[in-house]
């Protein structure tokens, strides 16, 4: 992990590339929604960290153009601390699902894709599918332990949770940085988790 180096600035070249798709999209969106298909199931839109439904508005429009019935996840900024938003999208999920009498797609973009996965984990009868957009692959009970851990204490203040419950920023330093970005995607590995639980005071 000391070994990593920032990539060379003429990378940033190829980010140019994200305004000709743009455009290319733009072309295409008529062709796009040309046809309906048809939706079993209502789809939910959970944005990624830092963001609100508002990230989400155009895929919510192009799903709606084309059939689908489409609902915003309800909780308004994904401020990151994953227990309370777990937590209240489950509910939302529950309500929702048995208000319509049916299961539910959800669809999640970053850590919103990650939140899906465990509200499915949790929820497994109301949710007939998860798609997620950028969102890193991990999850199940060992993980959330893990996040769950390093956001109650482990990493994270009680200052840094009041500031992440009210969507503000926070710039950590290098060697927390390190340790969380290595425990949220090395604890898929074993070795990884174990050493994550016992900084946290678990044995696993």
């Amino acid at each position: 992990m000391n070994n990593l180096v920032p990539p060379p600035r003429w990378r940033m070249l190829f980010e140019a590339q994200a305004a000709a798709e743009l455009a290319n999209l733009g072309l295409r969106y008529r062709e796009l929604t040309r046809t309906r298909a048809e939706f079993k199931y209502p789809i939910v839109l959970l944005p990624g960290f830092g963001t609100t439904e508002l990230a989400l508005t155009l895929l919510n429009g192009y799903l709606k153009s084309i059939g689908a019935e489409v609902f915003d996840w309800g909780i308004g900024r994904n401020h990151g601390y994953v227990p309370d938003l777990l937590a209240q999208m489950v509910e939302q999920v529950h309500t929702l699902a048995a208000q319509r009498d049916t299961a539910l797609h959800l669809v999640g973009w970053s850590l919103g894709g990650y939140i899906a996965r465990e509200v499915a984990r949790e929820l497994p009868e109301a949710v007939a599918k998860v798609v997620t957009l950028g969102t890193p692959v991990v999850g199940g009970r060992n993980t959330r332990r893990s996040v769950q851990c390093m956001q109650n204490g482990a990493s994270i203040s009680t200052r840094w949770r009041k500031m992440l419950r009210h969507g503000r920023q926070i710039r950590l330093k290098r060697k927390s940085s390190r340790f969380i970005l290595g425990a949220t995607i090395l604890s898929v590995g074993k070795p990884a988790s174990i050493r994550l639980h016992r900084m946290c005071g678990t044995q696993k």
